[in-house]
């Protein structure tokens, strides 16, 4: 009765045998209790600490297994201002810590110390906690979660465990990338493969962040690299290409060529089909003169099937019956059985002249525009004289590409008009346009 006004009390190395519950009931002002390192077998109380209000507890046994303590989470229960708690030398093994720590809310150090435990502790309720340091146990991997509320974190020490590969996601990100936050992993049996890496690489920019030496930090597996300075691991291989990724790589490209070569032939589809014809019968580089003194026709007419009412009322009715020329209609005049795209391509060129009724049921047709192309073409080689253009209506701003724009401007056409006097000068510009010689 006479140390009632105790605050500190250091027991440590004694051969204390039990803690009896109430030991303490008579130090109403303890405030520092340290039972390190007690000699012999120890059996401690659930209880035993009940009365006091401490703010830092150290306990722990000079020989692990020796310390007995039968509920931990009763335990610390009634120290709910605890600031510094430090666990040394007890088998903590079968002991849930994360409900042991749970009403602690108060800690600011916590130190769990060569106690056998094999996971960190999900310590969430912890707001005040500046440092931790669970060196010397069998702590095989780290998740950030068990971390991730503890924003006042300025030390973590886990050196001497069981620890094989640490990555980014090991600890939250603010902890590695916060610079007055020390991370000591020293003494840890690395496996030095591709996926130690990045701790790698951290380890060599952030050397004053850890504590211990370089040659704390070692390589244990796989064996070429055992004892290895983790700072000599070469990580050189990790970046070759494997033969699965170059297959991968091989495949997208292809993949990438034939969706690309199906973009272009769609989109190309009519020129490419000139171009091989036209290679075929060695037109390509010679101009489209036709070398004959007679034509099979004087016009080969290219339209559009829904327009095939004003072919045959207005255009052979004007053209053939009134004037006596030759038109060719692939309707009426190519016949079925060969090359479609030969049969036409031939009797363009046994036509003097080349004839376009263009419309938008025209321009909206692959075929009108397969023989607008063709068009150009001949124009681009130097047989705008050849060609001649009927436009039917106005076209939508759609169907304008930039080779018909070329070809309107380029050579002649007629304007087809329902107004009688307007359709008189249009036949006069028709019949004029077959009268002409191909130059």
């Amino acid at each position: 009765h006479c140390l009632t006004a105790l605050v500190k009390l250091d027991l440590s190395l004694n051969p204390i045998k039990i803690i009896l519950p109430f030991a303490f009931v008579y130090f109403k002002d303890l405030t520092y209790l340290y039972l390190e390192q007690l000699l012999g077998v120890i059996e401690v109380n659930k209880f035993a600490f009940a009365t006091l209000n401490l703010r830092e507890l150290s306990i722990g046994n000079a020989v692990k297994g020796y310390m007995n303590v039968v509920d931990f989470y009763t335990f610390l229960l009634y120290n709910p201002f605890l600031k510094n708690l430090t666990l040394n030398n007890i088998n903590l093994s079968l002991v849930n810590t994360s409900r042991m720590l749970s009403k602690l809310t108060n800690l600011t150090s916590l130190s769990i110390l060569n106690c056998d435990i094999q996971n960190v502790p999900t310590i969430t309720n912890l707001p005040l906690l500046s440092s931790i340091d669970m060196s010397f146990n069998s702590i095989q991997s780290l998740h950030a979660e068990a971390f991730q509320f503890l924003g006042k974190l300025k030390y973590i020490s886990l050196k001497s465990n069981a620890l094989t590969s640490v990555t980014l996601e090991s600890l939250p990100r603010v902890l590695w990338d916060t610079s007055d936050v020390l991370i000591d992993l020293s003494s840890n049996p690395f496996d030095c493969v591709c996926s130690l890496e990045w701790f790698k690489l951290w380890y060599e920019n952030n050397m004053n962040r850890t504590s211990g030496n370089a040659s704390l930090y070692t390589c244990n597996t796989p064996t070429q690299w055992q004892e290895v300075p983790l700072v000599d691991f070469d990580t050189a291989d990790c970046h070759e290409l494997n033969q699965y990724v170059v297959m991968a790589l091989i495949i997208a490209g292809v993949l990438c060529l034939v969706a690309l070569s199906v973009i272009v032939v769609r989109r190309y589809r009519w020129d490419i089909k000139y171009y091989i014809h036209a290679c075929k019968y060695n037109k390509l580089t010679s101009p489209p003169v036709n070398l004959r003194d007679d034509f099979l026709y004087d016009g080969f007419v290219a339209y559009n099937t829904r327009d095939r009412k004003w072919i045959m009322a207005e255009l052979v009715e004007h053209v053939e019956r009134k004037h006596n020329y030759k038109l060719c209609l692939h309707e009426r005049d190519i016949i079925p059985g060969g090359v479609y795209v030969e049969d036409v391509l031939e009797s363009i060129d046994f036509s003097r002249k080349f004839i376009l009724v263009l419309s938008n049921n025209f321009m909206d047709d692959q075929w009108g525009r397969y023989e607008t192309a063709i068009a150009s073409h001949t124009l681009a080689e130097g047989g705008g004289g050849k060609l001649f253009l009927i436009l039917l209506e106005d076209i939508r701003s759609e169907y304008i590409t930039r080779s018909l724009k070329v070809l309107l401007k380029s050579i002649g056409h007629a304007e087809w008009t329902k107004n009688k006097n307007g359709q008189k000068i249009f036949w006069n510009n028709v019949v004029q346009n077959l009268e002409k010689s191909e130059k």
